[in-house]
């Protein structure tokens, strides 16, 4: 059964997580090099790991499909869970990749740090924009009927 209009995600969710994960592992970057200089591998593989674990999920939730708003949400939430998964399996792969490991401090601290930006700060942009009116989103329309708020 269909509930409410057929809509697409916003991109700007998934956009927006990618860029929270980059700026938090660019000052994890910066804060690793002061402090200790011999973990900056460790915080590129973090962040590989967690920019990858949000485009698999994205790929895996395919924003691009129109879907009433109540298996829209379950999508993400299922989209979510996919990316925890993978950003365990490829941080645990690059750990283990290398012929010298990274510094498993700094690997993991910056790779839970980055992650958790990326997830509230998607959060927030999916929160605002299922809490905006359908007629004026920029994201994307309806592309059947309105969404009544009454």
């Amino acid at each position: 059964m269909q509930v409410g209009p057929l809509i697409r995600m916003p991109w700007s969710a998934m956009w927006a997580g990618i860029g929270a994960a980059t700026v938090v592992a660019a000052i994890g970057l910066v804060i690793v090099r002061i402090i200790r200089p011999a973990g900056m591998l460790g915080v590129g593989f973090a962040w590989v790991a967690v920019v990858g674990a949000f485009l698999v999920a994205t790929v895996a939730t395919r924003p691009w499909k129109p879907r009433p708003i109540g298996q829209l949400l379950m999508a993400w939430l299922g989209g979510r869970g996919i990316c925890f998964a993978a950003a365990l399996l490829l941080g645990t792969l690059l750990y283990f990749a290398p012929q010298s490991p990274p510094d498993p401090l700094a690997m993991g601290l910056v790779l839970v740090a980055s992650y958790f930006a990326a997830l509230l700060v998607e959060s927030a942009v999916m929160s605002r924009w299922l809490r905006a009116p359908r007629g004026t989103s920029t994201e994307s329309g309806p592309a059947h009927g309105s969404v009544s708020r009454g």
